[in-house]
């Protein structure tokens, strides 16, 4: 492929990227009219790989106190005993 074809292949993944980073590259694929592998291909050009996040526990705002207890007590256990961790 021409380089000045890659680089407009490029160009148009990075384009969906920015409107909406969270689109699949499937997705992206049909959006561009492009072949999926190609979109991939694009974005590892420009050192960006596609994943999915899961997330799996949420943090509440509730238990900030017993995150902050938790550090606390850990520095203290590692102050008392180096080989803690």
């Amino acid at each position: 492929m021409p380089r000045i074809l890659v680089e407009a292949v490029n160009i148009k993944v990075l384009g969906q990227l920015a409107i909406n980073p969270t689109m699949s590259t499937r997705q992206k694929a049909n959006e561009t009219g492009l072949s999926q592998i190609t979109v991939v291909r694009a974005l590892k050009c420009d050192k960006f790989y596609p994943y999915k996040m899961n997330i799996v526990q949420k943090l509440g705002d509730d238990d900030l106190d017993r995150r902050i207890e938790f550090c606390e007590n850990i520095i203290h256990q590692i102050i008392a005993n180096l080989q803690f961790l």
